[in-house]
C-alpha cells in the first residue's frame, strides 16, 4: 500500500501534532507522508490528501464544507479549543486534547479509505 497522505494545519501546534502522527505511524508500521501548514487562516484547504488534522481556528466551515464535498472519502479531523463555532458535520472527529493513542486512531481511521481490517 502506498503511503497516506496527511495535510496538518495548525498555527501553533503543528509541528507537534505532525511529529505525533509520525510516531504513531512508526508504531503502527504504517507509512505516512505529511505536509504541515503553520497558516493563522487558510481560506481553502488543499486537495488530495487521505487524511486532514486541521486546527479550527484555522480555517472556515465553508472551507471544511467544499473540502467534504469535492472529497467524501478524505478523513476529516477537527481540532478545537474553546468558543469555536463551526458545524461538525463536515468533520470525521473532532478533539479538544491530542495524544499518541489519538494520532494511532487517526492512521487506523484513514487507512480505513483503502483497507477493511
Amino acid at each position: 500500500m502506498e503511503a497516506l497522505r496527511f495535510f496538518i494545519l495548525d498555527s501553533k501546534v503543528g509541528e507537534a501534532l505532525e511529529g505525533m502522527i509520525r510516531i504513531a505511524a512508526e508504531e503502527l508500521e504504517y507509512n505516512v507522508r505529511t505536509k504541515l501548514s503553520t497558516e493563522p487562516e487558510l481560506a481553502r484547504l488543499p486537495r488530495d490528501y487521505d487524511g486532514y488534522l486541521i486546527h479550527l481556528s484555522n480555517t472556515s466551515e465553508e472551507a471544511l464544507r467544499e473540502l467534504r464535498e469535492e472529497q467524501p472519502w478524505s478523513r476529516i479531523f477537527g481540532i478545537s479549543g474553546a468558543g469555536i463555532d463551526i458545524n461538525l458535520k463536515y468533520l470525521d472527529t473532532i478533539y479538544y486534547i491530542m495524544g499518541l493513542e489519538d494520532a494511532k486512531s487517526i492512521i487506523r481511521k484513514t487507512r480505513e479509505i483503502y483497507v477493511k481490517d
